[in-house]
């Protein structure tokens, strides 16, 4: 998980940006305030000015500027008397200020020339024209305001930098210990969904992420309890109803070694073989239970899974020529794998044993391991009837039998306990079609689906012995099933 993406972070950080706009916002305002209450107080000073010099007598009016300016030891207030011509009759001002109009209103004007050899970058100023049609110009330097400005444009650079720096920083704090606590639920919510549901969430109590682990949690009691009753009550029909079933089967054994005569003898056969089936199902059940309790992880190794491979070749080749079907393999070296052996011997027999069982005489059953990107691929493929892409589940489930091999023995559970042995090793089971080239029966025995490059065995000698697929005797192509088992873990989200 990145730490940058997270809803800590991204809300730690839109608060900030709205923090750090409030506060420009706020220091805008502040500004906007005091300039305006420095704007009024200088026009209120300029009207005074005005006043003043309004009534005193036009020809004394440059002795009381001199008389001013001699009594001024800090130069804020500025004043000068122009005559029409605009040159300058007295004060302080060298030159008529340009753009300032003879309104007596208050403007706000740039660069005041000053005979004190000073420029004011910024000042306040009235023309006022006397009724001898001199101009009487007062100012009032706002040096003061442009110095406020320049500090709060500083303080808003300097210290919303700061506290979106700061912000930052505790956002990526606060989101590192928030990954820390979502990995940490992600971890255990993997052993959950991987089939160990005794885990729980872990909890502190202390937030809104606490309060769903909590939650969650009773719901994971519940299920716990739940399924532990269903399986509890499953396991112990099946075992109860296996011990009379036996001890049936033991009856119908002896009854049918007796001199029953013929008549009696095909009943008591019949009846021994749908004992079996249903003592079968008792056994396959059990087995799953016993493989979801996930108690077989102690038997957990590293092997060659080119050897197993090889190993369920060897056994299963001579039971598929017996059916009259060509058998052949194609293993490819792989690295070894950790997982139970024993467990994904049983669930291969189970693959190929169907594929025998369900294949027509004259067909065609391979297994295959080569390498795929991610890990060791073993593909199962026959040239039966195939399942339809609407069964592909089902088939998974117990006791599921298709219609169109409902009538052929079976107790639906083969491929049951294969998708528990997936679960236990958190691996994948993948059924699809295989075009397969169908020969003809005469050549049926010669023939391997072999490709290039690949070792391959043949099922007329075992698992040695192969050839290449002449093209003369490919009469026609058949959908079969290909059943696919990914031997790498798969990634929760």
């Amino acid at each position: 998980m990145n730490r940058w993406s997270t809803s800590t972070f991204r809300l730690l950080a839109l608060y900030s940006v709205i923090f750090s706009m409030s506060g420009a916002a706020l220091v805008a305002f502040i500004y906007w305030q005091s300039a305006g209450y420095m704007y009024k107080q200088a026009d209120v000073l300029l009207s005074s000015e005005a006043i003043a010099f309004q009534s005193v007598p036009v020809s004394q009016i440059p002795a009381e500027i001199k008389a001013r300016l001699a009594n001024v030891h800090i130069h804020i207030n500025y004043t000068a008397l122009f005559s029409a011509d605009g040159s300058r009759i007295a004060g302080d001002i060298v030159t008529m200020p340009s753009g300032l109009p003879v309104d007596g209103a208050k403007h706000t004007i740039d660069h005041l020339h000053s005979t004190l050899d000073s420029t004011v970058p910024l000042a306040r100023a009235s023309a006022i024209r006397l009724p001898s049609g001199d101009v009487l110009v007062l100012a009032r330097d706002l040096g003061e305001v442009k110095e406020l400005r320049s500090s709060i444009l500083h303080a808003l650079i300097y210290g919303g930098a700061f506290a979106l720096l700061a912000a930052l920083g505790g956002g990526l704090i606060v989101g590192i210990r928030q990954i820390e606590r979502i990995r940490a639920l992600q971890v255990v919510a993997r052993q959950i969904a991987s089939g160990d549901l005794q885990r729980r969430l872990p909890s502190s109590g202390r937030d809104e992420l606490d309060l769903l682990a909590q939650i969650v949690n009773q719901m994971l009691d519940e299920i716990e309890r739940l399924m532990g009753e269903i399986k509890s009550s499953c396991d112990n029909i099946a075992h109860d109803l296996r011990s009379p079933l036996s001890r049936a089967r033991t009856l119908l054994l002896r009854a049918s070694q007796l001199d029953c005569g013929p008549a009696a003898q095909v009943p008591l056969e019949r009846a021994l073989r749908e004992v079996d089936i249903a003592l079968g199902r008792f056994r396959a059940m059990l087995r799953i239970s016993e493989i979801e309790t996930m108690h077989r992880r102690g038997g957990f190794s590293a092997f060659s899974l080119k050897t197993l491979v090889e190993e369920i070749a060897d056994l299963y080749g001579p039971l598929a020529e017996d059916k009259g079907l060509q058998f052949s393999s194609q293993v490819s070296d792989v690295p070894t794998i950790h997982a139970d052996r024993a467990l994904l011997f049983e669930a291969l027999g189970n693959l190929i044993d169907n594929a025998i069982k369900f294949t027509p005489a004259n067909g065609s059953v391979r297994i295959d391991l080569h390498r795929d990107a991610r890990g060791p691929l073993i593909d199962v493929i026959d040239s039966g009837p195939g399942i339809a892409a609407d069964e592909r589940k089902a088939v998974t489930q117990r006791f599921y039998r298709s219609e169109r091999t409902a009538q052929l023995p079976g107790s639906g559970l083969g491929l049951s306990v294969v998708a528990a042995i997936m679960r236990l090793h958190n691996y994948t089971l993948r059924i699809g079609d295989a075009e397969l080239a169908a020969a003809s029966p005469a050549a049926s025995k010669a023939t391997s689906l072999a490709s290039p490059g690949v070792s391959v065995s043949s099922g007329t000698s075992g698992i040695s012995g192969a050839r290449s697929v002449s093209a003369a005797t490919v009469e026609a192509v058949a959908t079969g099933t290909r059943i696919s088992v990914c031997c790498w873990p798969q990634r929760l989200p």
